[in-house]
């Protein structure tokens, strides 16, 4: 469960009961999005410039789960991060399907999810997580929140797209969203 990365952490937290994300949800995409690339940068496989603009482009090669993200910063070189997420969440929704598709196929391969068909007329696929696994996932978080010892890089990153996403009140109480929170707070500033 602990091998998923930020990203599959991320998506199997900002699903509905029906495994997907609604095209509205701007908030929730344009995290789950940066989760992406934050995992693509936690694996060296693009540089993001530490500028008041950053760009991200690509360094190596790439975990099979991100494909789709990456495929779209190695065609355009160099690209404004800004830039990038717009291109997610502007316009087509094509980009958004491949990268969610491949983020969800990936939970579903290492048991953390199951596909489901819904829609009018049963043409997407959702990728509804585990409970099991999901609580786990969510119990770590806490567990992290109320330790004395300083959490890990991964927890704290994930917890910030979980606040910034507005997620947190779904799946932690008043007390852990407070800790939570504090957390990011404390943590904001480190690298």
């Amino acid at each position: 469960m602990y091998n998923l990365s930020l990203s599959q952490q991320f998506l199997m937290f900002a699903v509905n009961k029906q495994g997907k994300i609604s095209s509205l949800d701007t908030r929730t995409w344009v995290c789950c999005v940066t989760s992406a690339v934050i995992d693509l940068h936690l694996n060296d496989c693009v540089s993001i410039s530490d500028e008041k603009r950053p760009t991200v482009s690509t360094t190596a090669e790439l975990p099979s789960t991100l494909l789709p993200i990456y495929q779209r910063i190695s065609e355009k070189g160099p690209i404004k991060l800004n830039k990038l997420v717009e291109q997610y969440m502007m316009g087509r929704s094509g980009p958004r399907t491949q990268l969610f598709d491949s983020l969800g196929n990936s939970l579903v391969a290492a048991g953390a999810a199951t596909p489901q068909v819904s829609g009018i007329l049963k043409r997407s696929t959702g990728y509804v997580p585990d409970s099991h696994n999901l609580d786990r996932l969510r119990s770590a978080i806490s567990a992290e929140t109320s330790s004395t010892d300083a959490p890990t890089r991964n927890t704290v990153i994930l917890a910030t797209l979980l606040e910034r996403s507005k997620l947190l009140k779904e799946y932690f109480s008043r007390d852990e969203r407070a800790r939570i929170k504090d957390m990011v707070k404390k943590h904001a500033d480190s690298q």
